[in-house]
């Protein structure tokens, strides 16, 4: 049940910059207004098992959700309009957006073993923009294009986790 590229409606200019590109440009940014800012980084040696740990797991998940949809032949692209298939298994099982969350713990961890506290905030803002931009646009158009049944696996599989 394809639908016309021409009857969706045009993303957010915002969605055009992939996930994984806004990611790096918000972690960059922390470490650079730190440095500019000339904050000094925190020493926390406790948390740097728990921060490589969830980069492993980060680009574990990542990785996964990227192969199953390469598996699947369709495409990753958050703005794409039309989609071949829609994609339930691997860890689409778990989190409808499983290639998201491995960014955002790849974020979380990232602060947790340079020891820069303002790096904080790149998960924060994210999550935010994931959340209220990419993922409403991208539900729309899974909803517009596989109809009923994106709606029973947006039934029975969580947004996040």
């Amino acid at each position: 049940m394809a639908v016309e590229p021409s009857a969706a409606p045009k993303p957010p200019p915002v969605i055009l910059l992939p996930p994984p590109v806004l990611a790096i440009i918000l972690a960059a940014l922390g470490w650079a207004v730190a440095l500019w800012l000339g904050l000094p980084m925190v020493s926390w040696l406790a948390l740097w098992p728990l921060g490589v740990l969830l980069i492993v797991a980060g680009l574990a998940l990542a990785i996964w959700g990227v192969a199953t949809f390469r598996i699947a032949g369709t495409q990753l692209a958050p703005h794409a309009a039309t989609h071949r298939a829609l994609v339930v298994e691997g860890p689409f099982r778990y989190s409808r957006n499983p290639i998201y969350l491995g960014l955002l713990l790849i974020l979380v961890g990232l602060p947790l073993t340079a020891g820069n506290a303002l790096q904080l905030l790149a998960p924060i803002i994210f999550f935010f923009a994931i959340d209220r931009l990419y993922i409403p646009y991208e539900e729309s158009t899974m909803a517009r294009q596989f109809g009923a049944e994106y709606e029973a696996y947006r039934q029975r599989v969580r947004r996040w986790l």
